[in-house]
């Protein structure tokens, strides 16, 4: 409870922190949603949201390597974190193919 009151005023908690050559990124929760926050170095700009313009959620234990997120994901939670609207037509029908009972999926997203 004590973390739900002071992320209505502050970030908190992080839980997340990652680093690379191009990117800073880290996981946080404000004003009761969790958000993402990833800094580009080379364009020194900042970028915050809770989903991506796909609709991606970035889940915790995400890795990251250069331009590029790798999420663990449990199977069942595919659907929350993967827009089929932006796949192709293979990935789509690989999706379709998933069951919640199915081993955790690893999903890589490209940073543009």
């Amino acid at each position: 409870m004590t973390g739900l009151r002071l992320s209505a005023k502050y970030v908190s908690p992080i839980i997340e922190y990652i680093e690379t050559d191009q990117f800073l990124a880290m996981r946080f929760k404000y004003k009761g949603t969790w958000k993402t926050a990833i800094y580009d170095k080379s364009s020194q700009s900042t970028k915050t949201f809770s989903k991506t313009t796909e609709g991606v959620i970035f889940a915790p234990k995400t890795i990251m390597c250069e331009n590029e997120l790798y999420l663990h994901v449990a199977a069942k939670y595919v659907s929350l974190i993967v827009n089929d609207k932006v796949l192709d037509q293979k990935n789509r029908e690989i999706l379709k193919k998933i069951q919640d009972e199915d081993n955790d999926i690893i999903i890589k997203y490209t940073l543009k």
